[in-house]
């Protein structure tokens, strides 16, 4: 979840309190992932999916598997979305 958290770690959501580094493991991966979860929400209108086609079959084209090629194209149109917002 760290290279996730980091790019969208800084999109504006509800405040909620940080993880406290004392807390338990499972508490803070909790809090992590409703985070990110509220951030990924935020940035869903600035999604555009001309960007994840355009990323998937140009990866598919290069000879990635199905399952690479969308994960690659995911990963673009999220990434030009947080720029975006």
């Amino acid at each position: 979840l760290g290279p996730l958290w980091s790019l969208v770690g800084s999109v504006p959501t509800a405040p909620k309190p940080q993880a406290a580094w004392w807390q338990l493991p499972r508490a803070r991966l909790q809090w992590r992932e409703v985070s990110i979860h509220d951030a990924l929400l935020a940035l869903a209108p600035y999604f555009d999916h001309r960007v994840r086609e355009r990323v998937r079959d140009t990866a598919l084209r290069a000879g990635r598997s199905p399952h690479e090629a969308r994960l690659a194209a995911e990963a673009a149109m999220l990434a030009d979305a947080a720029r975006r917002a």
